[in-house]
């Protein structure tokens, strides 16, 4: 009798456990069509932004969809200087796609695979900055712009490639990551 009432226990708990992961299931099902197409993966990226950056500083301070040098083109936020009227412009970018390719090649192990996926994602991010450049005209702007990456991991991975450097010395793009955006 014991022994039925321990197991019909661990019976119970094991079907709540699996409605909870049915429901986890569905939350990560939608957590990929929020994310599936690449105007949600801006808009995300930008909406995290935007919040980082109220989160630290006052309205005043920043502005959205910033029109640089009187073009028609906006950048994402820019960000008063104190002082003068001198902006550093930030653009978000979200390279999920190519990091998820990264992933799946470092899980099979498969070395050239690897380099392939590695080699993608720094071209499309390094893309990405020739593009942010036309974003930098001092002096109303810095000297340079960031280029916001929403995903922590994919900012560690990119950083750790020495991409970070080699943008800031030939486009004047810094890359940024959620952590250290503040700074």
């Amino acid at each position: 009798e014991g022994s039925f009432k321990s197991v019909s226990e661990q019976l119970e708990t094991l079907a709540r456990s699996l409605g909870e992961l049915k429901n986890m299931s569905g939350d990560i099902s939608g957590l990929k069509r929020v994310l599936g197409g690449i105007k949600q993966r801006g808009n995300w990226g930008e909406a995290q932004l935007k919040s980082i950056l109220s989160d630290m500083l006052a309205p005043e301070y920043y502005k959205e969809q910033f029109c640089v040098a009187g073009g028609r083109e906006a950048v994402d936020f820019a960000v008063k200087l104190p002082g003068e009227d001198v902006y550093l412009p930030i653009d978000s970018k979200f390279p999920m796609e190519r990091y998820e390719a990264v992933i799946r090649a470092q899980e099979t192990g498969d070395q050239v695979l690897l380099k392939r996926a590695g080699d993608d994602i720094v071209k499309a991010v390094t893309d990405q900055a020739k593009s942010i450049k036309k974003y930098v005209c001092p002096p109303k702007t810095t000297d340079f712009a960031v280029m916001f990456l929403p995903s922590e991991a994919i900012y560690t991975y990119l950083s750790a490639k020495g991409l970070s450097r080699s943008l800031m010395r030939e486009y004047g793009v810094l890359l940024a990551g959620p952590s250290v955006i503040s700074a």
